[in-house]
């Protein structure tokens, strides 16, 4: 395997977290341990995905997690991960937020995997 392939789940991973922080309005990914672990674990499941394990899983709470309104989940074949928000009923706004930041992780899943990323 090549060092580009190697590193690609990684990057990806730091993508997701950097635009969520920067552009998402999650600012509690802006402290280091919180942003590692779910770089962590969208770099777990992007690499189970590689590995042939389609049913591989993604769960991780990106706001508050005493509200956990916000998750990014298996985003099935639509890419690596997808952000819900499971507030009910959803306002306008949030649903905004959802469908905005849902297509932008969609163009970083279309870029990971014109670089040979799995499923996105």
């Amino acid at each position: 395997m090549n060092r580009r392939a190697q590193h690609a789940p990684a990057d990806h991973a730091a993508a997701v977290v950097t635009l969520l922080r920067d552009e998402g309005g999650f600012a509690g990914l802006a402290d280091p341990a919180t942003a590692a672990i779910i770089r962590d674990s969208i770099t777990r499941h992007l690499d189970a995905l590689t590995a042939g394990q389609d049913d591989a899983g993604c769960e991780c709470i990106v706001d508050d997690p005493s509200v956990a309104h916000w998750e990014l989940k298996d985003a099935g074949r639509r890419g690596p991960v997808r952000l819900g928000c499971y507030r009910w009923p959803m306002s306008d706004a949030a649903q905004q937020r959802e469908d905005d930041l849902s297509r932008r992780l969609g163009d970083l899943a279309t870029a990971h995997r014109s670089q040979g990323g799995p499923r996105g």
